[in-house]
């Protein structure tokens, strides 16, 4: 397994602690819930940065500039402008695709945390 796959693993591995401690804390108010989030936002813009240079050093590129500072200003921008920019024509559209696959399963994850989260407090 390659070290930019293992990145990928630990921040759906973060969104899903994070999600536990939200469905930990559904009583809480929605303040809370979202202190929380911002809490996991921190290492998930720093896991997101290893993530970026683990990739952009397996395909022997350098990432684009202004995506990595771009990330903890607006990080669902800054995924997508890095693989566009660092990915060729077909490659491009290929990562988009598998984007989309992994956001949906880091929201599964989420939900599945803050699901067992409920389930352990009730």
């Amino acid at each position: 397994m390659q070290q930019r796959h293992r990145w990928l693993i630990v921040i759906v591995a973060l969104l899903f602690v994070a999600g536990l401690a939200c469905g930990c804390w559904i009583q809480s108010s929605l303040a809370d819930q979202m202190a929380v989030f911002a809490l996991a936002a921190w290492p998930l813009y720093v896991c997101t940065y290893c993530w970026m240079k683990a990739d952009a050093l397996s395909h022997a590129r350098a990432p684009p500039p202004g995506a990595i500072p771009f990330i903890p200003l607006f990080l669902a921008a800054a995924v997508p402008y890095y693989l566009i920019a660092t990915r060729r024509r077909w490659s491009r559209l290929s990562s988009m695709i598998l984007l989309f696959a992994y956001v949906g399963v880091a929201a599964t994850f989420v939900e599945l945390g803050g699901w067992i989260g409920r389930k352990l407090v009730t």
